[in-house]
């Protein structure tokens, strides 16, 4: 089975693996295979521009008209339109720049893998001052869907059942203080250039200065010392208006560019979002984010406006429940880290969940520590020996520390039918700059797991030669046979995977006593829709009432070599009596033709009558 987000394997153990990923990485093309998330545009020969794999469809104004983007999912899309002609577009990997689409403004629309970013690019203060920016329009019409407000602001496209396809939460902008050169000292360097610290071995640095290990380019999302603030995002009459936050927008401590940033993203069922102290927030971001302080180390700054960030990871349930939970890992991708010291970082079960009206004043609390580990990853060739970009992998050393619980509380959250998990992943010391780390997005949850097994079905009591029947206790099946097989079919959701007995009890008919009880097989396993029958050694009294059950009991063994069974709950109760007395012969009468010894003859051949059967009082003594 596989999603965008989601893969569950068969193991040769008998167990499945479900791994999910909370970012999307795949997608599925139009012929029904699966690629890896691939973003990057292409022009097609009518000049639409498209993204080459993406959950959500993608595409792009050639420039020449008005429609700037349609987003595509499950049969459903969006179609949103600019309030001019839109110029040709410049394409760079994943995005498309619409230059001067107002005076001094320009569009840069990115594909992502749930959807798309789109970014007012205002270069100066000229181009802040148009009247057009103060409600920007754009026109919207879905199909197969219909627009609503979003519970968290925004606005949401939900299907005719109300199920959200796609969403534009509230927007977000910034300006470009963070980009400012400070004064402060020599090794003061401007906040987003993005240069890589050159580290020798151990925790030595080198004198190039350090930031805070992400993206060259400020379009992508504010950082340390930018000023932010929300744009709204409102719907009327199928036009979709934003307004951006004039105070920042016209401030006169406002460093240009300004970006004014509302995406449109399709719905995925796993969440995830970047939290800052100084009020950033990322919600579904793409590619990876940065955890910790930043701040300054040994003089070299992270950034220039001290902040702390915190990571959150959020994972669907539902698909688990029936499950039992065997074991859990939880990894995220490391891609950079400020020194080569190696750090350790957490990863925590939060009180609540997230959404993308979460803010730092609003953020989850760690409340139980699901695993640690000490690493160093990302850094490459400047640490030595090289330290490349790499999965930390979280999982229970139930040997070593026995405060590790990942397994168990994702299995109590699953018992629970809780409809999702929440974690938080930070570094452990959250006062250090020298910890600070970045992670992907796709950070995936595995869970390793057997279905519970199921009552069995049909469950009986021999008849004839390879039937059977389960009576009630008014009608209580009469057999003969004072062995007679019980019969049931063990039922399991892993099918031809299960690992599966049959468990039989017999009592007597009042429940006084358990008779006997057996498993088939004694010691082996079969797997799902298997028949299976036990009978007793010895034999039942004859003339007595009994009952019989059944249930289905399922063996596992994890790649630890942990062992046990599940059981189901037990069938219902099938009534049976053993009666070994033969009938008496049964009384006959008729109105035409009578006893010889009694009356005349009567009748002849070929000349019909009516006959009656009547039981006798009594059963004959066996033999």
């Amino acid at each position: 089975m596989r999603s965008e987000t989601s893969e569950v394997f068969a193991n040769p153990d008998g167990t499945f693996t479900q791994e999910t990923n909370a970012a999307p990485v795949r997608a599925q093309l139009d012929d029904g295979s699966w690629a890896p998330i691939d973003t990057t545009l292409r022009a097609d020969s009518d000049g639409t521009i498209r993204a080459a794999a993406t959950a959500t469809r993608v595409s792009f104004s050639g420039g020449g008209d008005r429609q700037l983007v349609t987003v595509a999912k499950d049969g459903k899309s969006l179609d949103i339109t600019w309030p001019s002609t839109l110029p040709k577009p410049e394409l760079a990997g994943s995005s498309a720049t619409y230059p001067d689409v107002l005076e001094g403004v320009d569009l840069k629309v990115t594909a992502v893998s749930t959807g798309f970013r789109q970014v007012l690019i205002v270069k100066d203060a000229s181009a802040a001052a148009n009247p057009d920016l103060e409600h920007l329009e754009m026109s919207v019409t879905g199909h197969g869907v219909h627009l609503q407000p979003g519970l968290d602001g925004g606005v949401a496209a939900v299907d005719d059942n109300g199920t959200k396809v796609f969403e534009s939460p509230s927007g977000q902008m910034w300006d470009s203080t963070g980009d400012a050169t400070s004064s402060d000292s020599d090794a003061s360097v401007r906040k987003n250039t993005r240069r890589t610290a050159m580290a020798a071995s151990g925790s030595a640095l080198a004198s190039t200065p350090a930031s805070d290990g992400g993206s060259e380019d400020p379009s992508h999302g504010p950082t340390g010392g930018d000023k932010t603030a929300d744009v709204d995002v409102t719907l009327a009459a199928g036009k979709l208006t934003l307004a951006p936050d004039l105070g920042l927008l016209r401030g006169k401590d406002t460093a240009f560019p300004v970006y004014i940033d509302p995406p449109v993203k399709g719905v995925v069922h796993n969440d995830w979002t970047a939290l800052s102290s100084d009020g950033d927030h990322f919600w579904e971001w793409d590619g990876d984010k940065g955890t910790g302080y930043c701040a300054n180390y040994a003089g070299y700054l992270c950034s220039s406006t001290p902040y702390t960030q915190r990571l959150y990871y959020e994972y669907p349930l539902t698909s688990l429940y029936g499950k039992k939970v065997l074991d859990v890992t939880f990894e995220a991708y490391q891609t950079w880290t400020f020194t080569c010291d190696r750090h350790s970082y957490d990863l925590s079960l939060v009180d609540k969940g997230i959404s993308s009206s979460t803010r730092w004043s609003s953020r989850p609390t760690a409340i139980d520590l699901m695993g640690d580990q000490l690493v160093s990853h990302g850094r490459g060739s400047l640490c030595s020996p090289s330290q490349p970009a790499d999965w930390v992998r979280f999982s229970d050393n139930v040997s070593g520390e026995t405060n590790e619980n990942l397994t168990t509380t994702v299995a109590a959250h699953v018992d629970g039918e809780k409809p999702q998990i929440t974690f938080s992943l930070t570094p452990h010391d959250e006062t250090s700059t020298g910890a600070w780390a970045r992670f992907r997005d796709d950070a995936k949850l595995s869970v390793t797991y057997i279905s519970k097994p199921a009552v069995p079905t049909p469950v009986g009591v021999q008849q004839g030669n390879a039937g059977s029947v389960c009576n009630a206790s008014s009608e209580p099946f009469a057999t003969s046979s004072t062995k007679p097989k019980m019969y049931a079919t063990v039922q399991s959701a892993d099918g031809a995977n299960a690992q599966l007995r049959g468990q039989f009890e017999v009592w007597k008919a009042d429940g006084s006593a358990k008779v006997w009880s057996a498993d088939s097989p004694s010691s082996e396993w079969v797997a799902d829709n298997a028949k299976r029958d036990a009978a007793s050694s010895t034999a039942l009294a004859a003339q007595t009432d009994y009952r019989m059950h059944a249930r289905t009991q399922a063996y596992y063994k994890t790649d630890r070599g942990t062992t046990g069974t599940l059981t189901s709950a037990w069938s219902s109760w099938c009534y049976f009596r053993i009666d070994t007395e033969r009938p008496p012969a049964p009384v006959i009468s008729s109105s035409k033709y009578k006893p010889a010894d009694t009356d005349p003859a009567a009748g002849g051949v070929g000349e019909s009558g009516t006959f009656t059967f009547t039981p006798a009082d009594e059963d004959e003594p066996s033999p």
